[in-house]
């Protein structure tokens, strides 16, 4: 008997969560560093514990499904959300906020330093791939 469901690229579910989990930590890495270079308009402040807590704001146009969709509510939901949530979770240095918007205005978005992170199905292309930083595909 096993835990393990095979996904159609024939990696076992657990893999594919740690390689998301590596995706993410690696887009957390590039928001920490454009924070701290002071590129972004991170904001911070101190926990109870003295320890400061730098807010990191994402975005994700709320699509596509099921690896993000948008609620009629507004929230946000799907694989990539709740990989995201479930990493800041255990990173108490950084606060989570999240924020949506067109698809087009995400890298702009970024530029801006208005979000320090982008959370959807990004292309990584030659004009783009020296600019920002981009995850390892899931699949």
């Amino acid at each position: 008997m096993t835990d393990t469901i095979s996904t159609r690229t024939g990696r076992s579910l657990a893999s594919a969560w740690r390689a998301g989990a590596a995706a993410v930590l690696a887009v957390l890495l590039a928001a920490g560093t454009a924070a701290c270079s002071g590129t972004g308009t991170a904001t911070s402040s101190t926990a109870n514990s003295g320890t400061k807590v730098r807010t990191i704001t994402a975005v994700s146009a709320g699509a596509p499904e099921p690896f993000i969709t948008k609620a009629s509510d507004g929230s946000l939901y799907g694989q990539n959300i709740e990989l995201t949530k479930a990493i800041f979770a255990k990173l108490p240095q950084y606060k989570l906020v999240w924020k949506t918007a067109d698809f087009s205005a995400i890298y702009p978005g970024l530029d801006a330093g208005r979000y320090q992170m982008g959370v959807n199905n990004f292309s990584k292309t030659a004009k783009n791939k020296d600019k920002y930083l981009f995850s390892d595909p899931l699949y």
